[in-house]
């Protein structure tokens, strides 16, 4: 319950998402095959329910048929 010092908070933060990504890079061949998959922003805006129906094979997650229609229904309301 004590108020966070503001000063040097930016620093904090940057040194902090370092810490994270320097482990998370040096440990990533840890995690098993079919637990992790990758999805850049590119693919994901060009190809949004391909992209999508990837992450659901790579992970082996079912259910991609029964969400298919609302993500579609979600992307199309993106347009424009």
């Amino acid at each position: 319950l004590q108020r966070p010092d503001p000063s040097g908070f930016d620093d904090r933060i940057i040194q902090r998402y370092n810490v994270l990504y320097d482990a998370f890079f040096e440990e990533r061949n840890l995690i098993p095959q079919g637990h992790f998959h990758e999805v850049s922003f590119e693919r994901l805006e060009r190809n949004p329910l391909g992209e999508i129906q990837q992450v659901y094979r790579t992970l082996n997650l079912p259910g991609f048929v029964l969400f298919q229609p609302k993500l579609q229904r979600y992307v199309d309301s993106l347009a424009g």
